[in-house]
């Protein structure tokens, strides 16, 4: 097998390898920064504070924390502004919210957080 060859295939296992979990409030950069906190209950529209590029396309999302590294939740724009307010997902469990590139959904930056049942 030539070395290029090789080299596209780790590519391809390392891009379809799921991420590992990050704890609430934990926090991975790659080129953009989120803000938001820890817990939130379900359903709560949440301001979420973001630095990073800003391009066409640019969003940031929620999504469940096992969640494929392109995948997509609910999301906005970052065009629409800063902070950006963010529903959160309707069941309880962890989550993360993630900044990805608008060109081809590259991930930029993502942070844990636990959503919990609304207060009664």
């Amino acid at each position: 097998m030539s070395s290029r060859r090789l080299l596209a295939l780790c590519l391809a296992l390392m891009l379809a390898a799921p991420l590992p979990a990050l704890e609430p409030g934990a926090q991975e950069n790659r080129g953009a920064s989120l803000w938001a906190p820890t817990e939130a209950a379900v359903g709560q529209w949440l301001a979420v504070a973001w630095t990073g590029p800003d391009k066409r396309g640019d969003r940031v999302t929620v999504v469940a924390a096992d969640a494929a590294v392109e995948a997509t939740g609910r999301y906005a724009l970052t065009r629409q502004g800063n902070p950006l307010t963010l529903p959160m997902p309707d069941t309880p469990g962890d989550y993360e919210i993630r900044y990805l590139a608008g060109g081809g959904g590259r991930l930029l930056a993502r942070r844990g957080i636990r959503i919990v049942p609304a207060p009664p």
